[in-house]
């Protein structure tokens, strides 16, 4: 874990031969065993170390892990010999590969998840603008439907007058007429 952070601070850190061959015999000092099979790594603690190296700026940046996980991958090659057991070649490259595989993986992982996280917080706020533009509206709307309603209210209030008028104006037009009317009766019967 210490050597991911390591490599997460500088571009530079992989700059002299001198620092990438103590970085390589860091990480053969880490994984080659040979009593038993090679140290393997857990998944788990490089998710958790790029975990904490992402939520921290001042641990390193991912992007420069990766790229000098490249130079390591692309770098290694098996020259330190074993003494204690027949001299044999220390060869790390298939757990650097794994290694290296890891960790891209989970930066790749991390950055998308981030990407997604980012979409999604732009795709919340553009749905709060449409909610509160749709707020707007609903409250315009519901304005201009009370004053419809209080316009509809005062014509119904004036038709009705009217007709009230129109009534009163017709009975006495009627009353007018019956009038008339008894008077040529009247006088009929009068003549008669």
């Amino acid at each position: 874990r210490q050597l991911l952070m390591d490599l997460s601070k500088s571009q530079d850190v992989l700059k002299d031969r001198k620092d990438r061959r103590d970085y390589y015999l860091r990480l053969e000092a880490i994984y080659y065993n040979t009593d038993s099979d090679n140290y393997r790594h857990f998944y788990s603690d490089i998710f958790a170390c790029l975990s904490l190296i992402d939520a921290d700026d001042s641990l390193g940046n991912l992007d420069i892990l990766a790229q000098n996980m490249e130079s390591i991958k692309e770098g290694y090659i098996p020259i330190n010999r074993d003494e204690a057991h027949n001299n044999e070649l220390i060869d790390i490259r298939k757990e650097i590969i794994k290694l290296y595989d890891h960790t891209n993986l989970d930066i790749s992982r991390i950055n998308y998840t981030k990407r997604m996280a980012g979409e999604t917080q732009s795709e919340l706020a553009r749905a709060k603008v449409l909610i509160e533009d749709l707020k707007n509206k609903l409250a315009e709307s519901d304005v201009a439907r009370a004053e419809a309603v209080n316009h509809l209210n005062t014509e119904s209030s004036k038709l009705k007058e009217e007709v009230r008028d129109g009534q009163k104006k017709m009975q006495n037009e009627y009353i007018t007429i019956l009038g008339i009317f008894a008077a040529i009766v009247l006088a009929f019967t009068g003549g008669m």
